[in-house]
């Protein structure tokens, strides 16, 4: 059972996080090359809402807090 849970994780983590990271214009790769003063890892610097990258940082800490919370409250075995 634990296997196929981590299957699933393998799976279904690296999807979910990459649509989070596109829905809050996150770019984790290097496009041009230089390292100019611009921030390397935002899609278009001007782009207010895209200067902090931390929306995906922050919904991956609420997932473990969720997480966290359902292990505390599950009944005893």
């Amino acid at each position: 059972m634990i296997t196929g849970i981590r299957g699933l994780c393998n799976g279904l983590g690296p999807a979910l996080y990459g649509f989070v990271f596109y829905l809050f214009h996150v770019e984790l790769t290097d496009t041009d090359g230089s390292d100019k003063g611009a921030k390397p890892n935002m899609v278009n610097p001007t782009d207010e809402s895209a200067i902090i990258p931390g929306p995906p940082f922050l919904f991956g800490a609420c997932s473990v807090l969720l997480s966290l919370l359902v292990a505390l409250n599950r009944p005893p075995i």
